[in-house]
């Protein structure tokens, strides 16, 4: 087995770590910076509107099933998370059903919404970042972050997501 992940898009083949090392998970943060317009400002921008989103999340259950209930709700909810990796057969189906009926009642307003969204963009930004950094073999001449070459390094991210999906799913 390989210790790297091979990417081949367009003909063009890159290797990447499947996991960065201590110094490049600092690079990381880093690079996240360089590839927004304000840097490390942005950064925390975007954590705070994800965590301004997640609060007026529970905000919005306090104020439509109660402080009380809502509590006991997500408790239940964390629970059932729980269980639910153990579980197998009818059990497995009712906590997977009681699950969507608390998904439901949870997360389905405009909040969760923003706070998801804000949520992928930063990943995406993170996921990007890990790509650059832990390129250890590209194309002679290529460059990460090139004008005009961002749709090849998308396909890039998203086979490089794809392989590591797969490693992950091999070892589950």
């Amino acid at each position: 087995m390989s210790d790297y992940i091979t990417v081949i898009v367009d003909g063009k083949e890159f290797k990447f770590k499947p996991i960065p090392n201590i110094i490049e998970e600092r690079k990381i943060r880093s690079e996240m910076a360089n590839i927004l317009t304000r840097g490390y400002e942005e950064i925390l921008d975007l954590e705070n509107l994800i965590s301004e989103a997640y609060t007026r999340h529970l905000q919005h259950n306090e104020d439509q099933y109660g402080k009380e209930e809502f509590g006991q709700m997500y408790k239940r909810y964390l629970e059932i998370i729980k269980l639910r990796k153990n579980a197998k057969g009818e059990e497995k189906e009712k906590l997977d059903a009681e699950f969507l009926e608390m998904t439901n009642k949870i997360d389905n307003n405009k909040h969760f919404s923003r706070f998801i969204e804000l949520n992928q963009e930063k990943s995406f930004l993170e996921n990007y970042a890990i790509m650059r950094i832990t390129c250890v073999s590209k194309p002679i001449g290529f460059e990460f972050g090139k004008d005009g070459q961002k749709d090849f390094e998308l396909k890039i991210l998203n086979e490089l997501i794809e392989k590591k999906n797969q490693v992950i799913d091999i070892k589950n």
